[in-house]
């Protein structure tokens, strides 16, 4: 996927690296002297920044002008008068195409033709839509490999609704194969103590506090992972992180660590 750069304010294409890229630099016997790291962002559902090429059917994925919280040009281009945001084009055919009234104008970084909202690549809820793009497809794919290799999922602020019934498959296909995979959930409810839950304690708030929306998520939970692998932090996010009232290091641990 081709990006903006997002040092020293240039604004040129960069193509971040892959995973055969980051193994060689990485190997010990070639010697550059760095370590790279990469990690992986699914986006299962499309978003609203994707654009299908109607010409080659790629995917182009719009980032915006800056690289900030307060972008304003977080999202694409829209139909009417860009939503009042002035978005520079990125190619002399996107200025032509915005000239001639296509203001959501943005061109496919792969083959060049105009792309418009309408091109917008995203399944709503059920994944029930027919025609999905094929890098949705692979994405899903993808994400469903990287799942069956985990061994500690998180759903953080995720309800796992019942009409995701995707995910539901592939959780259930992964306990029949491994009934060791542990789930952290991370969510609110009024009545949470400032600690995880595990085990009896668990059970106990849960039969306590049905109603609480992170007792919920438990119940949908429940049937997709061992019961002694489950766990629950119900006093919400920032919270899960914070120790009197700053980021605390041993928390992030207690989060990601629970093996």
């Amino acid at each position: 996927m081709g990006v903006r750069v997002i040092e020293k304010g240039k604004t040129g294409a960069w193509y971040p690296m892959n995973e055969t890229a980051v193994q060689r630099l990485n190997d010990p016997e070639h010697i550059t002297g760095r370590r790279v790291r990469i990690g992986k962002f699914y986006f299962p559902h499309g978003s609203s920044a994707f654009r299908e090429c109607p010409n080659c059917g790629k995917l182009t994925c719009f980032l915006g002008d800056s690289w900030g919280y307060d972008s304003e040009t977080l999202f694409p281009p829209q139909i009417i008068n860009n939503g009042g945001v002035d978005i520079n084009p990125r190619s002399m055919e996107e200025r032509e195409a915005r000239n001639n009234g296509v203001n959501d104008a943005v061109q496919c970084i792969h083959c060049g033709a105009i792309t418009e909202a309408h091109h917008s690549a995203m399944i709503m809820q059920t994944n029930f839509k027919g025609g999905h793009p094929p890098y949705i497809e692979e994405i899903q794919r993808d994400m469903k490999v990287a799942i069956e290799n985990a061994k500690h999922i998180i759903l953080f602020g995720y309800s796992f609704p019942s009409d995701d019934f995707i995910y539901h498959s592939i959780f259930a296909a992964r306990k029949r194969l491994d009934d060791q995979l542990k789930c952290s959930i991370v969510g609110y409810g009024s009545g949470a103590p400032d600690k995880w839950l595990s085990g009896q304690e668990l059970k106990q708030y849960v039969e306590q506090n049905e109603s609480d929306g992170v007792a919920v998520v438990y119940k949908n939970v429940k049937p997709l992972f061992n019961e002694k692998n489950i766990r629950l932090y119900g006093k919400g996010i920032p919270e899960v992180f914070l120790f009197n009232n700053a980021v605390s290091k041993t928390r992030v641990d207690q989060l990601l660590d629970w093996c």
